[in-house]
């Protein structure tokens, strides 16, 4: 699955790809779910924000039914992508826990990463909720009152 790509003329191409995918029958549903995700993505690049909205929303009811921590990790990434008012902040949350829990468990240590750098954006309108989960899920001691003091090494 093609992941992290974003303009639009890949973005065309992967719409298309996800599409014909989709019409194939008995599809797992952890691989539709998956592509599902992938097609929300790839909308919302195009510009098509209700269409990746529904598509992201789907993946994620399908993803968590199969239990397939991969798409439900594509599909809680994609739904964080669809969120972009402020009033989000909370599903934002929901989705980052979500997601970071996937991602450990996965043993995926840059998905992580990826999600905590999505949790930094709700941060910056300026949450309390924000400021106590992003202070609840770094290792290092953070100060409460600001963003995460950035470590210069990585022992």
């Amino acid at each position: 699955m093609l992941q992290g790509v974003t303009f639009p003329q890949a973005s065309d191409a992967i719409t298309r790809l996800c599409r014909a995918a989709l019409a194939v029958e008995d599809l797992p549903g952890a691989v539709r779910a998956r592509l599902l995700a992938q097609l929300a993505t790839a909308s919302a690049d195009l510009g098509a924000l209700d269409a990746a909205a529904e598509h992201a929303r789907a993946a994620l009811a399908l993803a968590q039914s199969t239990g397939d921590l991969r798409a439900e990790l594509d599909a809680a990434r994609a739904v964080q992508m669809t969120l972009a008012h402020p009033d989000d902040t909370a599903e934002r949350l929901r989705l980052g826990e979500l997601t970071v829990a996937r991602a450990e468990r996965l043993g995926d240590p840059l998905a992580a990463a990826a999600t905590l750098s999505v949790a930094f954006f709700g941060w910056s309108v300026g949450s309390t909720t924000t400021r106590t989960w992003m202070a609840s899920t770094t290792t290092s001691a953070q100060p409460s009152s600001g963003p995460p003091t950035p470590r210069t090494s990585l022992s």
